[in-house]
C-alpha cells in the first residue's frame, strides 16, 4: 500500500519548457541577443546537457549556472555578459509557473490520503518561488531541493537525507517515486530502493523498463496506480 508520494517539480507537476522559453526570452534580451525560437531551443538542449552532466557528477552546480550561457554565446558567436546573465536568469525563472494540466488538481484530491514531497533538482529559489506562485506548498508536507541538500538526484544520498527530514522516516516499500526524467527520477528512485512511476507523456519509448514499475501518460491515471501497487 502506497502512503507517501514523491513528486518531482519540473515536467512532472509544473511545465518547465513554458518556464524556460518565457525566462530565457526576457533575460537574451536584456544581454542583447536575439531569442529567436531557434536560440531559445539551442538553448534548451544546451541546458539538458549540462544537468545530466550534473547528475553525472562531471560538473558542479556553480559550474552549470555559466557554463550553459559560455555554451550558448559561443555557439552563438556573440559577445554577452555571462556572469550577469547567468545572476538574473533563476530570478526571472522563478517568476514563471504554468501546470502540467491537472497536476493541481490531482495534488489536492491527494490531500489528506498520502503524504506528499516535491523531490527537486532545481535552484532554491527558482523551485521554492514556483512552487508557491502555483500552490503547491500549501498541498505538499514539504519540499526537498537539491541545491540545499547538498546532493542532487540520482544519488541515492539525496534520498537518505530527505528521508531523515520526514517526521517518523519512511518505509520504502511505501513510497513511490513520480518523474518524467528516466536518469533523475527513475534511476534515483531504483537507486534508493522505491516504487517508481515514469511520467511519460510524450510516448517515448525505452528498450529497457526495469527502471519503473508503471508508465502513464497522464497524471489521471495514478489516483488508481497508487491504489494498486
Amino acid at each position: 500500500m502506497i502512503r507517501t508520494i514523491l513528486w518531482d517539480l519540473d515536467g512532472t507537476l509544473l511545465n518547465f519548457k513554458k518556464a524556460e522559453s518565457f525566462a530565457i526570452r526576457k533575460v537574451l534580451s536584456k544581454a542583447g541577443v536575439e531569442p529567436t525560437p531557434e536560440t531559445i531551443q539551442l538553448y534548451s538542449q544546451i541546458n539538458d546537457t549540462c544537468w545530466k552532466q550534473l547528475e553525472r557528477k562531471e560538473i558542479t552546480r556553480e559550474q552549470l549556472y555559466t557554463l550553459r550561457f559560455e555554451r550558448l554565446f559561443q555557439q552563438l558567436g556573440v559577445s554577452a555578459d555571462v556572469k550577469a546573465t547567468a545572476r538574473l536568469y533563476p530570478r526571472v525563472l522563478g517568476q514563471a509557473a504554468y501546470f502540467i494540466p491537472g497536476s493541481y488538481e490531482l495534488c489536492a484530491s491527494l490531500s489528506g490520503k498520502y503524504r506528499q514531497y516535491i523531490v527537486t533538482n532545481g535552484n532554491t529559489y527558482t523551485s521554492r518561488n514556483r512552487m508557491r506562485l502555483a500552490g503547491f506548498d500549501r498541498l505538499m508536507d514539504d519540499c526537498f531541493v537539491s541545491e540545499e541538500i547538498g546532493v542532487n538526484k540520482p544519488d541515492p544520498r539525496f534520498f537518505e537525507l530527505c528521508f531523515a527530514r520526514i517526521p517518523g522516516g519512511i518505509c520504502r516499500e511505501e513510497t513511490v517515486i513520480v518523474g518524467d526524467s528516466l536518469s533523475s527520477d527513475m534511476q534515483g528512485g531504483r537507486n534508493a530502493g522505491l516504487r517508481c512511476i515514469w511520467y511519460n507523456p510524450t510516448g517515448e519509448t525505452v528498450s529497457d523498463s526495469s527502471m519503473f514499475d508503471r508508465s502513464v501518460s497522464t497524471l489521471a491515471e495514478l489516483p488508481q496506480i497508487f491504489e494498486e501497487l
